[in-house]
């Protein structure tokens, strides 16, 4: 059976800390924002989809800074992990913080933390 190119890919990658990923694309945006026009961020992002902190610290890196009006991507929104993180970090309840550890230390799912925080309701 052939091996799937793509898969091989995304194997070889998970050897490589997402966590270092998202760091070295944080660091990089921040020597040198323009940099974000040449990035295939999808592509970025499912690299370190399984990784729900290294998702957390992608999606921080390209938050729109506050003293720029767009950034060329739009916010996180809907029921995205990302849209439920970012919720999360920005909320200072305490609850908040807590449930995003949860989530980042994989206890329990953006989804379920969430509903917990009232952001979402739970399905009927």
């Amino acid at each position: 059976m052939a091996t799937n190119p793509w898969r091989a890919l995304r194997d070889s990658i998970a050897k490589v800390q997402p966590r270092l990923i998202a760091k070295a694309l944080k660091d990089l945006i921040e020597r040198d924002p323009a940099a974000l026009r040449d990035l295939d961020l999808d592509l970025i992002r499912r690299l370190v989809i399984d990784d729900k902190q290294a998702l957390d610290m992608l999606d921080e890196a390209l938050q729109r800074p506050p003293h720029l009006h767009h950034s060329g991507r739009p916010a996180p929104s809907g029921n995205s992990i990302e849209a439920a993180l970012r919720r999360l970090r920005k909320d200072p309840r305490p609850l908040a913080r807590a449930l995003r550890g949860k989530v980042l230390s994989g206890e329990m799912s953006a989804h379920a933390a969430a509903i917990q925080a009232g952001y979402r309701k739970r399905p009927s």
